[in-house]
């Protein structure tokens, strides 16, 4: 919980320094970051107690990273009433992909994927959907706006993924990543370290 809160506050100074320059926008970028990781910590916590009839503080502070990582792209370019569904649809979707991981059997112990990718994507999307366009200045409609987020998005994926993918395929044929399944029943801490 102390490792997101420090993350939380230096996401206002990244949000907000984004601008280059101490200027009118910076307070607006600095409550839009601390009303994003606000709702979507209590959107997550809400969402997975009614899910699970539990709460589970870990899937709130995800949620709360969800939320930050949502409103990054767009931080500039909102209303408040925009940050907070932002960050709330932000940690819905990290709950759903964090779902979805473990039921493929997906291993993500911190829930890294969830909260970058699924929030990541999402923000992108929500620079189109609710960036004022005269903020963003780019001359496009939200329309073409959107299809130009959807594109990044996509050769994102396509370099993070298929280069990381390229990678570790051939440092796997030279090293292999994976132990054997005698050394996954002992354990690692006998079967390396002895």
């Amino acid at each position: 919980m102390l490792g997101v809160l420090l993350l939380w506050i230096g996401w206002m100074g990244f949000n907000g320094g984004s601008t280059l320059a101490m200027n009118e926008q910076v307070p607006g970028i600095i409550a839009n970051t601390i009303l994003v990781g606000a709702a979507g910590l209590i959107t997550a916590l809400f969402l997975v107690w009614s899910l699970y009839k539990c709460p589970d503080a870990g899937m709130a502070m995800n949620g709360a990273l969800a939320g930050l990582v949502a409103i990054t792209a767009s931080s500039f370019a909102v209303s408040a009433l925009s940050a907070v569904f932002i960050g709330g649809i932000g940690a819905i979707s990290m709950v759903g992909i964090q779902h979805l991981l473990e039921r493929f059997h997906v291993d993500d112990v911190v829930g890294a994927i969830p909260v970058h990718m699924g929030a990541g994507v999402w923000g992108t999307i929500a620079v189109a959907l609710f960036g004022k366009p005269e903020i963003l200045a780019t001359g496009l409609t939200r329309v073409e706006q959107l299809l130009v987020q959807l594109l990044g998005i996509g050769i994102c994926f396509l370099l993070a993924f298929g280069a990381t993918y390229l990678l570790l395929l051939i440092i796997n044929r030279i090293f292999p990543l994976r132990v054997t399944p005698e050394q996954e029943h002992v354990g690692l801490n006998v079967a390396e370290h002895r």
